[in-house]
């Protein structure tokens, strides 16, 4: 079943932190890996029988060998979904625009409407039109802490918005002052720099207990507990 903000009118804010928290946790550890995934959107984020969420579809998904070569070039995906940086064109994108592709996901979900037209623009009346979907999912939902998360994951400038890690820390923390979410990027920033630094010296795959692993059977989808 698909990402069900269509199948679901009235999803409770709860199980959209639930669903939010296994969707951090997947861009998390595939971007630990230096693997973008470069087409997120609610079609490519599937909802198990068992409630667990699975990204899918890695087909345009690129990986690289540094965190040195860390920037695309190519516009592959779905304009709805493209970040700022890759509907520019100019100096490239990295695992943000993923998260960027995730605050849609969110917008859409929180709000249950889909969107019509991409948000990317720093145009004035798509800032409003921005903003107006971000403050709906806080509205929509009654949880200020998906509205933060939201806001977050949609800043305009990618050294702004929020990480996997970034998401994470914000979704597991629900009872964290509102207002947190450009610190808690930077933190969790600095957390997974040395993470995979850690790991890089070390040798060692990402595949540390609790976090999303590759589902038996499914080389493109990921499990999260």
């Amino acid at each position: 079943m698909l990402f069900p903000f269509e199948a679901e009118s009235d999803v409770p804010g709860e199980r959209q932190v639930t669903w939010m928290t296994q969707l951090a946790l997947a861009l998390s550890y595939i971007h630990l890996s230096r693997v973008f995934h470069r087409d997120i959107k609610a079609e490519n984020v599937l909802l198990s029988e068992h409630g667990q969420i699975k990204l899918v579809d890695f087909g345009m998904a690129a990986v690289f060998e540094s965190s040195a070569a860390s920037m695309a070039q190519s516009k592959k995906g779905t304009p709805f979904y493209f970040s700022p940086e890759k509907a520019d064109g100019v100096g490239g994108y990295d695992s943000k625009s993923d998260m960027w592709a995730a605050g849609c996901i969110l917008v859409e979900i929180g709000t249950g409407e889909r969107l019509l037209r991409p948000i990317h623009s720093d145009r004035p009346e798509v800032r409003q039109q921005r903003e107006a979907r971000i403050e709906g999912v806080g509205r929509t939902t009654g949880s200020a802490l998906l509205e933060e998360v939201a806001r977050g994951l949609l800043q305009f400038d990618p050294k702004q918005r929020l990480s996997g890690n970034g998401m994470l820390f914000l979704l597991q923390a629900p009872a964290a002052p509102a207002g947190r979410g450009q610190h808690a990027a930077a933190e969790a920033e600095a957390r997974l720099s040395e993470e995979a630094a850690e790991e890089e010296r070390a040798g060692k795959e990402a595949d540390t207990p609790g976090r999303c692993a590759p589902a038996p059977g499914h080389a493109w989808a990921l499990v999260c507990p």
